[in-house]
């Protein structure tokens, strides 16, 4: 942060451009992770889930950071849709962990903190806001408690709060989404979580909105310097594959799938395709291995094995966050967020390359075709070819013209 007042840009050049280190310090509202964060690790990534889901457009990102202005209600919608757990309301519970109260009830209620205790129900789960629920929560809470309902209390209340959309329930999204991956359960388990109405009993008023109101002279700057402090230098671009090495786990993903295994044991189903995500890779891959070395979760991976090397995807570990095909120099990914068939075991080997000693340098490399030229070789000929016209290698032997014909 500058002494004038300005908001400092790290600058971008060469590996590090793109990329920006904000420690974020414990905050009253928010904590952010720079390690988990996608767009923070990467400056090939697009995310962008926790900017569509916050109500009041607190959370912006520019090219060289991340800003949370004083606007923020504390609502924990950016952390419910965070793949990566990135984000944590510090006023929100771990919903990994349900009361056994709430365990053990036959009914899970969930209600807004706005409804008095008196008024609600007895082993209710109150929150500070229903938004902050995500649908791997949802689904968590119904296999954990053996298939039995859960259910979202809507009082009519959000009509007047900051944190929903417009009026409409802030949980809304994440309710459709957890009943569209159990509906391929059948009955009953495709109403085993749902919406249920209920208005406040009489004379019962609604306590005021928990959410922080913002300040009305605080800058973004000052904001700002109470949330993160001043922000790191930029890590050298010696460091930046470092900082890319460790793998992401997908929080969300990962809790999602195992609540829905536990359910297809118990319904005795399949698991919903729509939750594997599908790559396909043309013929144009090169086998740099890029994708796989900044894929954020290890969803893609190189693999070399019996001969032949290439890339394997593990679709259950995939968030579809689009690096992979944003990091492509060829641009030979293509990426289906949902694949609507058939559920792989695991990973599946998508490229096969031969591992081959190159005719011209005796070089090992790998090919996806009959070659018998190592990539730089290639050039190198076709270099000359265009130069010379038909040249001779450094043996004294003509060089062909083809360049990926030849024998093993």
């Amino acid at each position: 942060m500058s002494q004038g007042g300005k908001r400092t840009q790290n600058k971008r050049d060469g590996a590090s451009r793109g990329r920006v280190s904000w420690r974020m310090r414990e905050s009253s509202e928010l904590s952010v992770s720079d390690a988990s964060c996608l767009r923070l690790r990467s400056r090939y990534s697009e995310c962008s889930f926790c900017v569509d889901a916050c109500p009041v457009g607190a959370i912006r990102f520019s090219d060289d950071s991340v800003d949370v202005s004083s606007a923020c209600l504390g609502c924990a919608r950016c952390a419910a849709a965070c793949p990566t757990g990135a984000l944590k309301a510090n006023r929100f519970p771990d919903l990994s962990v349900l009361p056994r109260a709430a365990l053990e009830a036959d009914v899970l209620e969930i209600e807004c903190a706005r409804v008095p205790r008196r008024a609600a129900a007895k082993n209710a789960l109150r929150l500070r806001c229903a938004g902050g629920i995500g649908a791997h929560d949802l689904l968590g809470w119904y296999a954990e408690r053996e298939c039995r309902n859960v259910r979202v209390i809507d009082r009519g209340l959000c009509g007047d709060c900051p944190a929903s959309d417009r009026g409409r329930h802030p949980a809304a999204a994440a309710v459709s989404a957890a009943r569209v991956l159990l509906e391929g359960f059948g009955a009953p388990y495709a109403e085993g979580v749902a919406f249920e109405f209920r208005r406040l009993p009489r004379g019962v008023r609604p306590l005021p909105a928990p959410h922080a109101e913002p300040e009305p002279d605080a800058s973004r700057r000052d904001f700002l310097r109470r949330l993160a402090g001043i922000p790191q230098a930029e890590p050298a671009a010696d460091a930046a594959p470092a900082r890319l090495a460790a793998k992401l786990i997908p929080i969300q993903k990962t809790r999602a799938l195992s609540a829905l295994q536990r359910i297809a044991a118990m319904a005795g189903g399949t698991m919903p395709a729509a939750l594997f995500p599908k790559i396909e890779i043309s013929e144009r891959c090169a086998n740099h291995g890029v994708c796989a070395a900044l894929c954020p979760t290890g969803a893609l991976r190189c693999y070399e094995a019996d001969g032949k090397s290439g890339v394997e995807f593990d679709a259950g570990a995939c968030i579809a966050c689009g690096d992979c095909r944003n990091t492509c120099p060829e641009q030979a990914l293509r990426l289906m967020p949902q694949a609507n068939g058939s559920v792989a075991a695991g990973a599946t080997r998508i490229t096969r390359w031969v591992v081959r000693e190159c005719y011209e340098c005796g070089r090992e490399f790998a090919d996806s075709g009959a070659g018998n030229l190592c990539p730089p070789c290639r050039k190198t000929r076709a270099s000359f070819s265009q130069l010379f016209g038909a040249a001779r290698n450094p043996r004294g032997e003509r060089m062909p013209t083809e360049t990926s014909a030849g024998t093993d």
